[in-house]
C-alpha cells in the first residue's frame, strides 16, 4: 500500500481527500498548528479488507479500530518539532519522501494498565524506510532528540480505546503479551 502527502490530491469538504482510491481518510495533520496534535499518515481502509468488525481473544475481546495511520511524530514529539525548523520546513522534509507503508506480516497483542483499567490493541508492524528519514532530518532540524520508532498500525482496540501509544522500543518491549502472527 503507498500513501502521499494528502496536498497533491483534492480536498473535500469534510476534511477527507479523493485520491482516485489510493487513499480515504482525514488529511494529514500538516502542518501542525499547535503543539497538541501528533502528525499521523491516515492509511487506505482497503489495505486492512477482511477484519472482522471484533477479535476474541482469551485475554480479552478487541474491536476494530474504524481508521488506520501510520503515527509519523506522536503528540509530545510533534510538540518538541514545533519549536524548531516551522511548520514550512517539516512540510519540505515530509515531501522529500515516498511514504511507502508495507505490512511485515508481524502482528502482536499488547497490553497497558493505567487509571482506567486495562486496556489491549493487537497492532501490525510495518515497513516505511521513510519513516526513520523524515524522524532523522526533522530531529537534526528543530535540535531534538527522537527515539526510534517501532513502524505499526494499531487494528484492534479495547472497547472504547483509542490505543495504546508506543513512544519506544522500550514501550514496545513491555507492553507486549504474545505474537499472534
Amino acid at each position: 500500500m503507498s500513501v502521499r502527502r494528502a496536498g497533491r490530491y483534492a480536498r473535500s469538504m469534510d476534511g477527507s481527500i479523493d485520491d482516485g482510491g489510493l487513499m480515504r481518510g482525514p488529511a494529514p495533520l500538516w502542518p501542525v498548528r499547535d503543539g497538541a496534535s501528533a502528525f499521523v499518515l491516515p492509511l487506505a481502509p482497503g489495505g486492512f479488507a477482511g477484519l472482522p468488525g471484533t477479535l476474541a481473544l482469551p485475554e480479552c475481546r478487541l474491536e476494530r479500530k474504524r481508521e488506520f495511520h501510520l503515527t509519523v511524530l506522536s503528540s509530545s514529539e510533534a510538540a518538541a518539532v514545533a519549536s524548531g525548523p516551522g511548520s514550512d520546513a517539516v512540510v519540505r522534509l515530509f515531501d522529500r519522501r515516498d511514504w511507502a507503508v508495507r505490512p511485515t506480516g508481524t502482528q502482536w497483542l499488547l497490553r497497558k494498565e493505567g487509571e482506567a483499567g486495562v486496556e489491549w490493541s493487537l497492532v501490525a508492524c510495518v515497513a516505511c524506510p521513510s519513516l526513520d528519514a523524515f524522524r532523522r532530518d526533522v530531529a537534526a532540524a528543530a535540535g531534538v532528540v527522537l527515539p526510534a520508532p517501532v513502524p505499526h498500525v494499531t487494528l484492534f482496540v479495547s472497547p472504547g480505546s483509542r490505543g495504546i501509544g508506543l513512544a519506544s522500543h522500550q514501550d514496545f518491549a513491555t507492553r507486549r503479551v504474545r505474537r499472534l502472527a
